[in-house]
């Protein structure tokens, strides 16, 4: 088993991504890293298997609840927050607890494949070398706002982002996230959602990191960002802005 590596997913509508996400990542690290499959095309498995190993995901890996599982007014809400587009990206989302479970490594970083890496990864295994279970970095201000104000948090429970976490393989925080999300999973519009919850109900020990590694595109670019993640439509637009001037 190796000591330290990465995991990323992928399906086939994020393909496209691959090549930039590794791009940059390869630039500065050199950490071995393991694809999971939600899906992808076997041109893109293939390409995959050049770069890391590939593993899937078990084949009675449960889909989240639908539509018509979902309150109506939470489903009013969810829609009107995120799109039409989250009843289908809901079933990729939800894979993500399952996928980290699948890692070989004893210290594992996550990383979505909207994530750029611009530095070495190397601070965040070093983080969970002190006994931290997992560390990622906390939503901003506005954003625990809205969902205090839209009763989404319960409590004194704070809402984490996912698309970067650094954590020990073991770790009981993994198992917990991974049954409330299955279980649950008409109460959370996704995996982060379901993973603040279960981190505000089981008390990990936990590592907020700087914003800078995982730094919002709607932010505006910061030279400082270690990781600067291209998250939701906004976020693509602005990739593909990479590949046209590359072209």
């Amino acid at each position: 088993m190796n000591e330290k590596g990465i995991i990323v997913g992928c399906d086939s509508q994020q393909e496209w991504l691959l090549s930039w996400w590794w791009e940059h990542y390869h630039i500065h690290n050199e950490y071995p890293i393991v694809f999971i499959d939600f899906g992808m095309t076997e041109q893109a498995l293939a390409w995959c298997r050049t770069k890391g190993e590939c593993m899937d995901l078990p084949a009675l890996h449960p889909d989240p609840a639908s539509k018509t599982d979902v309150l109506p007014q939470v489903k009013e809400l969810w829609e009107t927050r995120y799109g039409e587009e989250i009843w289908s990206r809901r079933n990729i989302w939800f894979k993500k607890p399952s996928a980290l479970l699948r890692s070989p490594f004893r210290y594992t970083i996550w990383l979505d494949l909207d994530c750029q890496v611009n530095a070495s990864l190397e601070p965040l295994f070093h983080c969970l070398y002190f006994g931290i279970d997992i560390a990622l970095v906390k939503e901003p201000d506005y954003i625990q706002a809205l969902d205090q104000y839209q009763q989404l948090l319960l409590p004194g429970e704070i809402h984490y982002n996912s698309g970067v976490l650094a954590y020990q393989q073991h770790a009981a925080i993994l198992h917990q996230w991974a049954e409330l999300a299955l279980r649950s999973s008409e109460q959370f519009s996704g995996d982060q959602q379901a993973l603040s919850r279960a981190i505000h109900l089981y008390h990990p020990q936990l590592f907020e990191l700087p914003s800078i590694y995982n730094w919002s595109c709607t932010f505006g670019p910061n030279t400082n960002a270690k990781i600067h993640h291209f998250h939701s439509d906004y976020g693509k637009k602005e990739i593909k802005k990479y590949f046209n001037s590359s072209s």
